[in-house]
């Protein structure tokens, strides 16, 4: 029996983003897209609710309709980056051919309540990478990101003007960006996720037998030492944070950057190379 998660191949994307184009034409060419305007052409019900974090967003299809429910603890309404993002993802196995087929015989489809980004199922993949291309149309994407450098203050401003979260928004970067990034998410002792962006030289993280961050990273500072310094890039050769079997290759200097994800003791740390 083969273990290995399945991956998100390039042409499975490239799959996805057409889906996405096509469903995007009958729609305004405007920033931000609502998710509730597609649903409401589809014929789609959906409903927000605290619904005791059972799940993020599930979508059912019973007496031959189609219903998305949306968890809020909080009283978020659909302007919220967390419930748009959610509520596009469930678009995602409505409008991809497979996962709509799966929810036709079966009712529903298996979630995950966990983290997106540690989930092995490829229709979560592809759901999350549907919400991606539909929320942050490629066209737009790369028109605001041209000619500038990589930079969080540049993905804040792109998280604000799309209706995304930050991780959102630096994820979409790490696919169609011009700069290649490295991006990890870390608990004190642990590395939560990690996801090496398009291009990026290393892929071999340079972590402890026990699976804890280098102390001199931002986010080492932050776990170890409780310094949450994360106004300015921290710059550290990449021996600090990746290992190659080339000496030289290590001394070559890189930018990592924080900031609080989900809760206070996790932190994303965004890689990038210093240039000239």
């Amino acid at each position: 029996m083969d273990d290995k998660p399945k991956l998100l191949t390039s042409k499975r994307k490239e799959s996805i983003h057409e889906l996405v184009t096509m469903l995007l034409e009958d729609l305004p060419d405007s920033i931000p897209v609502y998710p509730e305007i597609i649903a409401a052409s589809e014929g789609i019900k959906y409903k927000i609710n605290d619904y005791n974090n059972d799940f993020s967003g599930l979508i059912e299809y019973y007496n031959g309709r189609f219903f998305i429910f949306l968890h809020s603890a909080t009283g978020e309404t659909l302007q919220s980056p967390f419930l748009r993002y959610s509520f596009a993802h469930e678009l995602g196995h409505y409008i991809i051919f497979s996962h709509r087929a799966e929810l036709m015989l079966e009712g529903k489809l298996q979630y995950s309540n966990s983290d997106s980004m540690l989930s092995d199922s490829l229709q979560e993949k592809e759901a999350e990478y549907f919400a991606s291309c539909l929320l942050m149309p490629e066209h737009h994407f790369l028109g605001d990101i041209k000619g500038k450098s990589f930079s969080l203050a540049l993905m804040m401003e792109l998280s604000s003007k799309y209706k995304v979260s930050l991780t959102a928004t630096v994820l979409r970067y790490a696919t169609l960006g011009t700069e290649p990034l490295y991006i990890v998410c870390s608990k004190p002792n642990s590395i939560k996720w990690k996801y090496p962006g398009k291009g990026f030289p290393f892929h071999k993280l340079n972590i402890s037998t026990y699976g804890s961050i280098a102390a001199g990273s931002q986010a080492g500072n932050f776990h170890y030492s409780g310094i949450r310094n994360f106004i300015n890039p921290l710059q550290a050769p990449a021996s600090l944070w990746f290992a190659s079997s080339r000496e030289s290759e290590l001394l070559r200097v890189f930018n990592e950057h924080c900031y609080n994800y989900n809760s206070n003791e996790e932190v994303i740390s965004v890689i990038w190379e210093v240039k000239g």
